[in-house]
């Protein structure tokens, strides 16, 4: 995501079509809809916003949880009033 916004420039909430073309050869299952990939986004952008939001914001069980935390905070935090992304 963060490859695409800064090659493309576009906010990925209006721009899904391109930002699934620009991934689908590098996910697992090339099948992938657009509208599956679009729930996955969502749903980490959940997950990151309800990690934020908590008691301890960036401390984690698992390392790769932390990971993820990081990276999503670069895509989804908030920026004099809005993020890279949109919402």
């Amino acid at each position: 995501m963060i490859e695409y916004a800064s090659k493309t420039a576009f906010e990925l909430r209006s721009h899904m079509k391109g930002f699934h073309e620009f991934v689908k050869e590098s996910l697992a299952f090339t099948g992938t809809t657009q509208t599956q990939l679009y729930e996955k986004v969502r749903r980490l952008r959940e997950k990151y916003e309800k990690n934020a939001r908590g008691e301890n914001p960036g401390v984690f069980a698992k390392p790769h949880e932390g990971k993820l935390f990081e990276l999503s905070k670069k895509i989804w935090e908030k920026n004099d009033g809005g993020n890279r992304f949109g919402k």
